[in-house]
């Protein structure tokens, strides 16, 4: 599995993020954090340090990789003197990262708990913000926020399951990133579409998830193609259709037992 190493100039910082991506991805992630100066007492005064980044590069590292991903520049600047101290056998599988830091950690995050290669773990670092430039509507290159090119689009026959999210917040991070992990667990082209809203999603990153405002109710659809479906093992089935992930009172409800259809 990839490993995460997170660098920030504040303790407290890498220690929240890798918290949050650790709730993403699952407590057994490897992921060190290299966060601030040395303690001197309790305190761990603000700045980064190689010494610190080499130590915990060796902490995680698997013949996987690893990707290491910082807040700010000069952080960049520490990470990669860390690298010049590092086994030269060990350095060509590390990625410094320049995605965003806590959207990065956490689709980086799920993307490595589903065994995903450094490249892959590295892209989906480095679209973490692609979710909420689509929800925002803020999109670049002229294209609409959020939606697949129709190049990526799926083709041949599919199965179709529209699926009702009542959670009381929405499709949010948690939510989604138990989506991501059991669409993982299928070898299969999986696309989620909010039929309240434009575009298909991949449903197999969180880089991607349809947007949610407010108390609007969304309803998603979930295509798969039948092309390349196998059914997971029995132990990745999800164990009933709650998508809550501790949201008091949220349930996903699955609208008649899906549609099958030729190619789109």
């Amino acid at each position: 599995m990839v490993g995460l190493v997170l660098v920030s100039h504040s303790h407290e910082v890498a220690e929240g993020v890798a918290a949050l991506a650790r709730q993403m991805g699952g407590a057994d992630l490897p992921i060190a954090t290299a966060g601030g100066l040395e303690a001197t007492g309790e305190e761990h005064p603000v700045g980064t340090d190689a010494v610190r980044i080499l130590a915990a590069l060796e902490q995680v590292w698997s013949e996987d990789g690893v990707l290491v991903l910082m807040d700010l520049g000069s952080a960049v600047l520490s990470a990669e003197m860390a690298l010049e101290f590092l086994d030269p056998d060990r350095r060509g599988k590390v990625r410094l990262s320049g995605a965003p830091f806590v959207e990065g950690a956490v689709s980086a995050a799920v993307a490595a708990k589903l065994g995903r290669p450094l490249d892959e773990v590295a892209e989906e670092a480095l679209g973490g913000l692609a979710g909420k430039t689509a929800h925002l509507g803020v999109g670049s290159q002229g294209t609409e926020a959020g939606s697949l090119p129709a190049s990526d689009e799926p083709a041949g026959p599919e199965v179709r399951l529209p699926i009702v999210i009542d959670l009381p917040h929405g499709l949010h991070a948690r939510p989604a990133a138990r989506l991501v992990r059991t669409a993982g667990a299928f070898d299969a082209d999986m696309r989620v579409t909010n039929v309240t809203g434009p575009g298909d999603h991949r449903a197999d990153g969180t880089r991607e998830r349809p947007g949610r405002r407010g108390s609007d109710r969304r309803h998603p659809r979930l295509a798969r193609d039948r092309r390349r479906t196998r059914a997971p093992p029995p132990r990745s089935r999800p164990p009933g259709p709650a998508w809550g992930h501790g949201d008091a009172g949220g349930r996903a409800l699955a609208s008649g037992r899906g549609d099958r259809r030729g190619s789109r």
